[in-house]
This record gives C-alpha cells, structure tokens and sequence, in this order.
C-alpha cells in the first residue's frame, strides 16, 4: 500500500493468484468450506486494495505515468489537480522551487554534473553542487 504497488494489475493478480494457489488444493483435499470464505476474503481485499487509495503514493504515480513530454504547464496543472483535488483525502502535492542545471547532458564524463538552485520567494535560498 505505501509503495503503491496495489495500482499494478501485475501485483494484483498475483497476489490473487498466491491465495488461489494456496486455497484451491486445500479445499479440494479437505473440501474446506473455510478456504473458499478465505478465498473470497481475499479476492475482496486485492479489489479492494487495487480500486481504493489508502495512501497519496498511489494517485502520486499515476499523476507521473499520466505526464507526457511536450505537455504544457496548464495540462499538468489539470492531471495533478484530477489525482488530487483540492477537497480530495490527500493534500495537493507542493510545487518546489528548483532550478536544474546540467553541465553537458551529451558527454558522459560529464552527464551528470549538476547544479541545482532551490527559490524561495523567487530569490535563491539555497545551491547544491551534484558531482558526477
């Protein structure tokens, strides 16, 4: 749930499938009634889990697998504000203000090389130097 790997189908299913892979033999050998409630308890548990945002990481990252490049600053505004609306469970996430600069993208030996300038109230408040 912290992670948000409940969004994942992936995740979902095979969690689904470790209950069916545990349930279906036993009550098949025993014909347990009580491994199919478990069963179903599970099944709705990974619906539930998949569907419901229990933390702000699961809208978090579909605000980043929704973001496109060449997508203006007003359609990421609208993405985010769709994930987290302003009356939604979660607060909005905050816009930090950073300016990155990078030495020589192109160049390996120097790719990763980066300034990093952090505002506040438009006015530099703090600089990393990010070595490579």
């Amino acid at each position: 749930m912290f992670l948000g790997v409940s969004a994942s189908w992936f995740f979902s299913l095979g969690l689904w499938v470790l209950g069916l892979v545990i349930c279906l033999p036993v009550h098949i050998r025993h014909q347990s009634r009580f491994a199919l409630v478990v069963f179903g308890v599970l099944t709705a548990f990974v619906l539930v889990q998949h569907f419901l945002d229990l933390s702000p990481v699961k809208p978090y990252k579909r605000f980043f697998r929704a973001l496109q490049s060449g997508m203006t600053e007003k359609e990421v505004t609208l993405i985010l504000q769709r994930e987290f609306p302003t009356d939604g469970p979660f607060p909005v996430p905050a816009r930090t203000n950073e300016i990155s600069f990078a030495l020589n993208p192109k160049e390996s030996l120097w790719n990763a090389e980066a300034i990093v300038i952090h505002l506040s109230e438009g006015r530099v408040a703090s600089k990393e130097y990010l070595r490579d």
